[in-house]
C-alpha cells in the first residue's frame, strides 16, 4: 500500500473540510473533487493539517490533493482518484453507484448490518447514520478497510468494524438483518489484469455466486438484501436477476429490480477495453454460448413482505448525464479507465 492518509490526525479533518465546504463550495470542488491545484492562501482555514495528513501536498508553491473527498449529507468521505495505478484503488463515489446506493440506506434502527465490499466504506457509515445496532464491513484489500476506517474515524463513527477478509472465509456465525452488497461487477476475459474493486470475472457475478453459496450462514429469513451490479442477460432480463429470483421465489419478499440507466445495451459495450488480452476470443465465444446479447445495470432491494413479488421498474428521475456516470458511455469510460490504470 501506499499514498495513504495519516489516521492519526482524521479527527481533525472534519472541522478543517467543512470551513473549506462553507467558505466556497467552488474552491472545495475545485481541490477536493478536480483535484486541481490551488493557492494555500486561498483557503482560510489551518492548510497544514491537510499536509499532516497526507490529504495534500506542496508542489511550486500550490496545494495539491492526492485524494477525492466528498461530501454525502454531513459525512465526508476519502477515495482514491481515477489517476490512481494500482489494482487496490478504492473506487471514487460515482452518482449511479455508490451515491444512488447510499441515498437509498434504509433505516437501520436496531439492525445488525454486514457490508460486503467495503471500498470506501460510505455504504457501511451511511448504515450506522441511519442508526444500526452495529455493521461489520468486510473486503478483500487492506487499502479498502484501512481507508475506510479512516473515513469512519473522519465522521466520529464507532460502531462499525473492518476486516479484511475474503467473503468465503468470513463466518462470525453471527446472522444479520441487512446486508448492503456492492461488488466488483465488470465482466472480463481470464486472467485479465484489472481492479480487485470491479473485477467480477466471466460474468461480472463471480462475488455474487459466492455469496448466494454462502447466504444461509449469514441471513435469517427476514434478512433484507440491498446490491448494485452489472449482469449479462438477454433484452428482457437479466442474469442477476434470474439468480435472485431461483434463490427467493415463494419466499416472503418483494424483490424490486430498478434499472438504474432505463435501458439495456447491447454486450459489445464491455469488449472493447478487453479485446487485447490474450483470453479475449475465448471468453466473447463464452457469453454468445451463454446467450448473453445484452447488459443491465441494475439496483435491487430484496425485502421481507407478507408474499413473494417481483418488479423491475425504471431509475426515475434518469440520472444526469456526467463524465463519469449517468450512461451507459460513462460507464464504458470507467470501465476503461479502470483498465489502463490497473
Amino acid at each position: 500500500m501506499n499514498n495513504l492518509p495519516d489516521i492519526k490526525v482524521a479527527g481533525q479533518l472534519k472541522n478543517v473540510l467543512l470551513s473549506i465546504y462553507d467558505q466556497s463550495r467552488s474552491l472545495y470542488q475545485q481541490l477536493l473533487i478536480e483535484q486541481k491545484p490551488i493557492a494555500p492562501e486561498e483557503i482560510n482555514t489551518d492548510t497544514h493539517i491537510l499536509i499532516e495528513a497526507n490529504i495534500c501536498r506542496l508542489h511550486l508553491g500550490k496545494l495539491i490533493s492526492n485524494f477525492r473527498i466528498y461530501k454525502v449529507y454531513e459525512l465526508f468521505v476519502l477515495t482514491d482518484s481515477p489517476d490512481y495505478n494500482g489494482s487496490d484503488r478504492v473506487w471514487y463515489l460515482l452518482e449511479d453507484e455508490s451515491l444512488l446506493f447510499a441515498a437509498n440506506i434504509p433505516d437501520c434502527t436496531g439492525k445488525k448490518v454486514l457490508d460486503i465490499g467495503s471500498g470506501s466504506g460510505v455504504l457501511a457509515i451511511m448504515a450506522a447514520r441511519n442508526h444500526a445496532d452495529s455493521v461489520k464491513s468486510i473486503d478483500i484489500s487492506p487499502r479498502a478497510t484501512y481507508i475506510s476506517g479512516f473515513n469512519a474515524a473522519i465522521n466520529q463513527i464507532t460502531n462499525i468494524e473492518f476486516i479484511t477478509v475474503s467473503l468465503n472465509d468470513f463466518n462470525t456465525g453471527a446472522k444479520f438483518d441487512y446486508i448492503t452488497f456492492n461488488p466488483p461487477f465488470v465482466p472480463l476475459p481470464d486472467h485479465t489484469n484489472y481492479m480487485l474493486s470491479g473485477s467480477g470475472g466471466r460474468d461480472g457475478l463471480a462475488l455474487v455466486h459466492q455469496l448466494l453459496a454462502v447466504m444461509d450462514r449469514l441471513a435469517h429469513p427476514s434478512t433484507a438484501l440491498s446490491l448494485i451490479s452489472l449482469s449479462p442477460g438477454d433484452e428482457h432480463i437479466s442474469l442477476l436477476e434470474r439468480l435472485l429470483i431461483s434463490k427467493y421465489y415463494g419466499k416472503s419478499v418483494t424483490i424490486t429490480s430498478t434499472d438504474v440507466y432505463g435501458e439495456v445495451a447491447p454486450i459489445e459495450i464491455i469488449y472493447k477495453p478487453f479485446e487485447q488480452e490474450s483470453f479475449f476470443d475465448d471468453w466473447k465465444n463464452w457469453l454468445a454460448s451463454q446467450n448473453y446479447t445484452n447488459m443491465h445495470y441494475l439496483f435491487i432491494n430484496i425485502f421481507p413482505a407478507s408474499r413473494y413479488q417481483f418488479q423491475r421498474i425504471q431509475q426515475f428521475p434518469l440520472l444526469e448525464d456526467l463524465p463519469e456516470s449517468g450512461t451507459w458511455g460513462a460507464m464504458y469510460r470507467v470501465i476503461q479507465n479502470s483498465k489502463s490504470h490497473a
